[in-house]
């Protein structure tokens, strides 16, 4: 999986170690928000998974992507799934 990505010269997954493990994980530079690459035989995802310590604080980064998603939807070429899941701490966005 990483040999393909870099053969696409996508850079996001550079400084990670190969594994076993069907996912793959990359910090944004943002504390308690990562990049995460999930692949399956039959599926693959990538998502921007929000999980600072606080729920609210992963509501309003949340809430604060949604008021663009349009905007980001157009710049990305397709749309995305936006999973507040409430009731939980965490939230993501995300493409399969």
């Amino acid at each position: 999986m990483l040999k393909e990505l870099y053969a696409r010269e996508i850079s996001r997954f550079e400084n990670i170690n190969p594994s076993k493990e069907s996912w793959l994980y990359s910090a944004t530079g943002i504390s308690g928000c990562s990049v995460n690459l999930n692949l399956s035989k039959k599926s693959a995802r990538i998502e921007l998974y929000l999980s600072k310590p606080l729920k609210e604080e992963n509501e309003r980064m949340f809430d604060q992507l949604a008021s663009m998603k349009q905007k980001i939807e157009d710049s990305f070429g397709a749309e995305f799934l936006s999973e507040k899941l409430c009731g939980k701490k965490a939230s993501r966005i995300s493409f399969s």
